[in-house]
């Protein structure tokens, strides 16, 4: 403003300037032309000099001319107002004018609200005015405004009393003061927060009015302290009764020492700030019991009080756990001076202690001696005993045995002594009320016989058995061996005998442990007439040799009431019998336990077996003594025959085969290990085939059985079963496979064979309760074999029992079935707990319910389908999902004949396959294929599908959305029926129909009744196309009078009236 005023003023002595220096210039050339005159003469100077008035005039007119330029006044613009809204800030705030040399500003420096005048006056009025030429003083208002705050927030903590003080939190403001916001106990308070400044600073609502909160603290609400439930009994010292520690309660009463009742306190400290959990204040009381300390009382007294004419010493007591310096134990009762039964009581003084067995009862008897006792030794076997004894007390009894140790029997009028046999005796008496039994040292006694020479006794007629004892069954009509003497070195057992009071019968069994332990017995040849052993029978003979026991064709569990005796044991008969070499049994001689063992090592077994026939021996169990080698009579000349030669002695072939390099015997035939890796098979002559036997203790873990077999003596024949408990318990192996000539396991055969992990079975058909061979319990076949994964069966199995199951089923079921083929029939009944329910097919095993063997390991697809869409995407399998489709043989394609699903919306797949005619395309919706179907409000159909049917949608109601575009030709004249129309008839939700653009009928497809209300024309054509319309007969009327008449054509990029997938693949319009 200033530069420019200067400017001006610049501008106004230039102008000066210049006219002074004209008017210099002129008066120069009057003064020039003036002396040019006077040089010319009079002439001149009259006509040339002007006069003095016209001199004068024209100084005068020069002067004028001079003087008459003026100097304006400076102007300035009026400064401009300042526009800033004012807030009170609590320190000095300017109204701002322009700065300018020319005038003063006033009034523009203020610090509280309010309205004040701002003063603008001109420094010179003479030489400056306002651009308007005035000068007077320009004012402005200037007006700052009260500071506005918005009220505090309220704080919304829930406060409880805690002993210390606390703060109602206001934000803090330096405009505001807060006051009443700290307290610590519980009540109820109000917090004022007051303006410093109500001149200047107001509420957001242009009060100034204090404002107020209530700062309510809760009382402290404790939880009741738990009750100790401990069961505190008296020990002597200070027990507490334990209340959880707690600065805002006291505890009293809960510190005690002697067994009683007391009652602990629990008072709060503070009521008026803290509370229980229900609102209470009362003391909580508690019950403290200390129970007496139960003290066992430890009698120490004989054990026994036979009163002999002394006094007898009283029991005496103590008791446990306790110091016996800290209590008196007092004991009291009477003297043991006679017989009779006395009691003994231990009392304590001190109440802290509750006794227990506080009482002690005593029987005091009479002595009691057994005086004499007389016995003859050695007397007729027609004769009794001669025994005589006297005793103290008492009446005087004998009693027998048949050994010094053995279990003594009172001997009565009934009582029969055997002859030839000692005989234990002695005297006894048994206690009385008041005094002791006796008993007598043991004499022995026997009864001899005297023989004829025909062996039979002239005194009873007894038979001479040699030291063989024989006892008779009434039931059975039989006798049987139950003994023989030591001293027998070899034994004929008697075909027949008579007791004397018995006809004479045969001969039938040897009873449990007959012959045991008699060390020196070297040959037994028991008649045929013997067929049972009775467990034991031969126990420990160290010398026995040679066994021909040729009637005995088994050692199996009897059947209840089929022995003479009674007796069911029958194993180990030949236990530790260790220089047995011989054993003659019967053809088909069966045992299945131990029977030739020994408890110790045998290093070089010795034993051989020879069956007196060709049926086949089988001895499973432990029979560590037994090489293993099974002779079969016949031509001795082979491999393990044997038979006599002319002078009775036995003779045997080869005691193993001599194998080629195919594992069969050059000798006899046989299949050598390298074919049956040590199974054992075995012929049954009646079915004529061969069966797995006993293997419990075959140490193979992956076991082949062989389709076909050959023992050596019955030629090669098939391998059909698998025995009872063949494999029973075999905890080596792990794989087995059976050949299709195995149709049958014969129950428990591989029971507890918890390593088992695999078995093919292809050949298996059923499994039942009476099993097809023996007719035995056909269960139980896996039973316990937790690890067994892998089935391999056929193409069908069942059964009537439980065959899978265990004791310890497993969370998780690993076992699965494998069908060898692609379809199977399996019905497994009963308890198959181990089997998971899984069945996979022979195929891909990378297929869901199909597996494969890849370099021996099974591989399987999953166990359910994953399905996406209606199709599975481990395997391709398609889901109908309720769509059902037909084949029509005359088109060779598939068709939609109908729906029975349940979800509103239905894909239909190009392509089928019913696994009968593989897979084709699907071409059409047949007749009728949805009609009347309420359910549905979508349908997508593929391009491979050319027509709908007539009817096919008829009536579908809340059908909404329908995609065809493989559909072009909807004439009546159809490729796969006699004609068709009318095929989305009465579908009035029916909105969007997506076709292609060659859509074309000469009949009525989306169609309804003329006067039908529902009919609301919502249905719109999505043509996928630029161009084109479906056409259709519009004009009879109602044949496609459901039509809105609208077409709306696809594309990619957002177009009015123009349709596109979204995200869902439905076809929406373009917004």
């Amino acid at each position: 403003m200033r530069e420019s005023v200067n400017k001006n003023i610049r501008e106004i002595k230039m102008k000066r300037f210049t006219k002074i220096f004209l008017l210099m210039v002129c008066a120069l050339s009057l003064i020039v032309f003036s002396i040019g005159c006077a040089d010319k003469g009079d002439e001149s100077t009259s006509t040339s000099t002007p006069t003095s008035e016209s001199t004068s005039e024209s100084t005068s007119e020069s002067t004028s001319e001079s003087t008459s330029e003026t100097v304006g006044k400076l102007k300035l613009e009026v400064p401009a107002a300042d526009t800033t809204s004012f807030v009170y800030n609590g320190s000095e705030q300017t109204y701002t004018i322009a700065e300018n040399d020319y005038y003063t500003v006033s009034g523009n420096k203020q610090t509280n609200a309010g309205s004040y005048t701002v003063t603008v006056a001109l420094n010179d009025k003479d030489n400056v005015v306002w651009a308007d030429d005035t000068t007077d003083d320009q004012t402005y208002t200037f007006t700052i405004a009260k500071m506005q705050l918005e009220k505090p927030a309220a704080d919304e903590t829930e406060f409880v009393y805690n002993g210390s003080e606390q703060t109602y939190t206001i934000a803090e403001n330096d405009y505001y003061t807060v006051s009443g916001n700290k307290q610590t106990n519980a009540g109820s308070y109000t917090v004022t927060v007051a303006l410093n400044d109500k001149d200047n600073v107001v509420w957001a609502d242009d009060t100034t009015d204090d404002q107020t909160y209530t700062f309510t603290i809760a009382k402290m609400q404790l939880e009741k302290p738990a009750a100790d439930e401990t069961e505190f009994v008296y020990n002597g010292s200070e027990q507490t009764y334990t209340i959880a520690e707690n600065d805002y309660y006291t505890v009293s009463g809960n510190k005690q020492t002697n067994a009683g009742s007391y009652t602990v306190t629990v008072a709060l400290n503070d009521k008026d700030n803290v509370v229980w959990a229900d609102d209470t204040t009362d003391d909580e009381t508690y019950k403290f019991d200390i129970a007496k300390k139960k003290v066992a009382v430890v009698w120490t007294k004989a054990e026994s009080y036979v009163y002999n004419d002394a006094e007898l010493a009283a029991p005496t007591a103590k008791i446990v756990d306790v110091n016996e310096n800290d209590v008196a134990l007092t004991v009291s009762g009477d003297k043991l001076d006679t017989a009779g039964t006395f009691t003994f009581t231990a009392t304590l003084d001190d109440g802290n202690y509750e006794l227990e067995g506080a009482s002690c009862e005593i029987t005091v008897l009479l002595h009691n001696e057994i005086t004499e006792f007389n016995v003859a030794a050695e007397i007729n076997c027609d004769e009794t005993p001669r025994i005589n004894a006297t005793a103290s007390h008492g009446e005087v009894k004998y009693y027998y045995s048949e050994t010094e140790s053995g279990e003594f029997v009172e001997i009565t009028s009934d009582t029969v002594f055997a002859a030839e046999k000692t005989y234990y005796v002695k005297a006894i008496v048994a206690a009385g009320d008041n005094y002791i039994g006796a008993e007598s040292e043991v004499k022995t006694f026997i009864k001899k016989h005297s023989y004829n020479e025909n062996g039979k006794c002239e005194k009873c007629g007894a038979y001479n058995t040699a030291g063989v004892t024989y006892a008779y069954s009434e039931e059975k009509g039989v006798y049987y061996v139950t003994a023989c003497a030591n001293d027998v070195t070899e034994v004929v057992v008697l075909p027949a005998y008579s007791d004397g009071e018995h006809d004479e019968k045969p001969v039938t069994y040897i009873g449990f442990e007959a012959f045991a332990e008699k060390a020196n017995l070297v040959k037994v040849i028991l008649p045929e007439s013997v067929t049972d052993l009775g467990g034991g029978a031969f126990r420990s003979c160290a010398n026995l040799e040679y066994v021909s026991m040729t009637g005995v064709k088994k050692l199996l569990p009897p059947d209840d009431g089929s022995r003479p005796d009674g007796n069911k044991e029958y194993n180990n008969n030949f236990l530790n019998c260790t220089k047995l070499a011989v054993v003659i049994v019967g053809s088909g001689f069966t045992t299945d336990t131990q029977q030739f063992i020994s408890t110790s090592a045998v290093e070089n077994a010795i034993l051989n077996l020879y069956v007196d026939g060709t049926d086949n021996a089988v001895l499973a169990g432990n029979n560590n003594m037994w090489t293993g080698n099974v002779f079969y009579k016949g031509n001795a000349e082979k491999c393990l025959k044997w038979n006599f030669d002319d002078n009775g002695n036995l003779i045997q072939g080869p005691s193993a085969h001599d194998y080629n390099d195919s594992g069969i015997c050059s000798v006899c035939g046989a299949y050598g290990e390298t074919l049956t890796q040590g199974v054992n098979y075995v012929y049954n002559a009646t079915k004529d085939c061969y069966f797995v036997g006993s293997n419990k203790n075959l140490q193979v873990s992956v076991v082949n059985i062989l389709s076909v077999y050959d023992d050596g003596t019955n030629g090669e024949k098939p391998v059909k079963y698998v025995d009872f408990e063949a494999f029973k318990e075999n905890t080596t192996i792990t794989k087995v496979i059976l050949p299709t000539s195995v149709d049958s396991l014969e129950g428990s055969v591989f029971f507890g064979c918890k390593n088992l992990e695999y078995i093919s079975m292809t050949g298996v058909v059923t499994m039942n309760w009476g099993s097809v061979y023996n007719n035995k319990d056909g269960d139980n076949n896996f039973r316990n074999c937790d690890k067994l994964k892998y089935v391999i069966i056929g193409t069908e199995l069942s059964s009537n029992c439980g065959q899978f199951n265990s004791e310890n089923v497993p969370a998780t079921l690993t076992l699965d079935l494998y069908v060898d083929g692609s379809d199977s029939t399996v019905k497994l009944q009963g308890n198959n707990a181990l089997w998971s329910g899984n069945i996979f097919y022979k195929g891909d095993g990378t297929k869901c319910f199909q597996w494969s063997e890849i370099d021996g390991e099974i591989v399987h697809g999953a166990t359910e389908h994953n399905y996406v869409d209606g199709v599975c995407a481990v395997c391709g399998k398609k889901n109908a999902m309720g769509v059902i489709y037909k084949y029509n043989e005359a088109k060779g394609v598939y068709y939609v004949s109908g729906y029975s699903g349940t979800n509103p919306v239905v894909k239909i797949f190009d392509t089928w396959d019913d696994n009968e005619h593989d897979e084709k395309p699907v071409k059409y919706v047949g007749f009728r294929a949805f009609m009347d179907n309420t359910t549905i409000t979508k349908v997508i159909l593929p391009e491979s599908v050319d027509s709908v049917e007539s009817m096919a949608f008829w009536g579908c109601s809340n059908l909404e959305y329908v995609s065809m575009l493989g559909v072009t030709n909807l004439e009546y004249a159809s490729p796969y029926s006699d004609g068709r129309n009318n095929g989305f008839r009465n579908c009035f939700k029916l909105k969007v129909v997506v076709v292609s653009n060659a859509l074309s009928s000469n009949v009525g497809w989306f169609g309804c009744g003329a006067t039908d209300a529902n009919n609301k024309k919502i249905l719109d054509f999505y043509v996928y196309g630029k161009s084109g319309a479906p056409a259709l007969d519009y004009e009879t009327a109602d044949a496609n009078n459901l039509c809105s008449g609208k077409v709306y054509y696809y594309s990619e990029t957002e177009s009015a009236g123009c349709w596109h997938y979204d995200e869902n693949g439905d076809a929406v319009l373009w917004a």
